[in-house]
């Protein structure tokens, strides 16, 4: 979402978005575990936790930390350090006024991974948090690395989607439908923030309705509702 009010539209750098997004839940996640049981929540992959030997339900009920609890939680943690490593070079190709504040936030959330590991991995007694002084670091790294020219130049033609997550490619796939007229609809230099936030919704409103139509036959496009199949 956040890429799309910047006024991204190619679909591979979309995708890199999704999955920053997708890694900073990660992070979230392995770092409140146990604010979360406390809540009785629990985001936890049930299978990663059934494979090391942790009944979810039982663990729910009882929330406690011990190696087969850090093994979940260091493999969520490399999940996301995985999926940050991928979403790394797309960041050039962010709008440059927009590039530092999306670095720094993606090397600060993943320095919460580093220290929940220096703490042994345990988030169910223990709230992972990164100081002041190593954000400003991470702030000042950020700066630097975001007028490092890309690496490597896009191209629709170079697409490919086959690696992408499941929750991603659905979305990259409907983008890449709607054909590169829609992708350039949003111009940043000629039109006002208000104006590129309004085409924004506007976009997405007309996006979701058509992926509720394809749901839905009965859906109206037009109006927004379903057809009742009567008339007044």
């Amino acid at each position: 979402m956040m890429a799309y009010i910047m006024g991204v539209r190619h679909p591979m750098v979309l995708a890199s978005a999704c999955e920053m997004g997708m890694a900073m839940q990660l992070t979230n996640i392995a770092r409140d575990v146990g604010e979360d049981a406390r809540a009785a929540r629990l985001y936890l992959p049930l299978a990663w936790m059934r494979e090391a030997g942790l009944e979810p339900q039982a663990w729910l009920a009882a929330p406690s930390f011990d190696p087969a609890l850090a093994a979940v939680v260091s493999r969520l943690l490399a999940r996301a350090d995985a999926l940050y490593r991928s979403a790394e070079a797309a960041t050039a190709h962010l709008p440059w006024r927009c590039r530092p504040a999306i670095v720094a936030a993606a090397r600060v959330y993943a320095e919460i991974g580093r220290e929940l590991e220096r703490r042994g991995l345990d988030s169910v007694n223990q709230r992972a948090v990164v100081t002041a002084g190593r954000k400003w670091q991470l702030l000042c790294f950020a700066i630097s690395q975001s007028f490092l020219p890309a690496h490597q130049s896009l191209s629709t033609e170079s697409c490919n989607l086959a690696g992408l997550a499941d929750a991603i490619r659905p979305l990259i796939e409907n983008l890449l439908r709607s054909g590169d007229a829609d992708w350039q609809s949003i111009k940043p230099r000629q039109a006002s923030g208000v104006e590129r936030l309004a085409a924004v919704f506007e976009r997405l409103e007309k996006l979701d309705r058509q992926q509720r139509a394809k749901q839905h036959p009965g859906f109206s496009n037009e109006t927004g509702s379903m057809a009742s199949g009567t008339s007044q």
